[in-house]
């Protein structure tokens, strides 16, 4: 059984906090998240991808640590 997430499986939330933009990007399957923060005028798409790939990162992490 593999912890990587299909793209379906992943939760996606937006917050802006004043001039930033925070993007959170939650496993369905585990439950962890990872975040991408940058200025809110500059590419969400561009943040979306960087916390996506944290996620992953971290899910391959936590496999690779056997938790």
């Amino acid at each position: 059984m593999t912890n990587t997430p299909d793209d379906d499986d992943i939760l996606l939330e937006y917050t802006r906090i004043g001039p930033y933009l925070k993007v959170s990007a939650i496993c369905g399957k585990t439950g962890i998240e990872a975040f991408a923060a940058g200025p809110a005028q500059g590419s969400r798409e561009t943040l979306t991808r960087a916390a996506i790939g944290k996620l992953k990162m971290a899910l391959r992490k936590n496999a690779a640590s056997g938790r």
